[in-house]
């Protein structure tokens, strides 16, 4: 099944995308944590890979294709 469809190619069940980053919103750099989700379409993990690349307390942001 077809479920999305970008300018760099057509994707299907076994492509999926994460949005990661280094939540940086405690006083305590001890209490820092990896956020990582996952997502079954490109643009809405794009959408949010934007959203989170502007927070100050979202340190290295990283938006990735990845296949099963």
């Amino acid at each position: 099944m077809i479920h999305t469809k970008t300018p760099a190619g057509t994707y299907d069940e076994n492509d999926y995308w994460t949005v990661s980053y280094i939540d940086t919103r405690s006083d305590n750099p001890d209490d820092y944590k990896e956020v990582v989700r996952e997502y079954g379409d490109c643009d809405n993990a794009y959408e949010d890979y934007c959203y989170y690349k502007n927070k100050w307390w979202a340190k290295d942001c990283r938006y990735e294709h990845h296949r099963r």
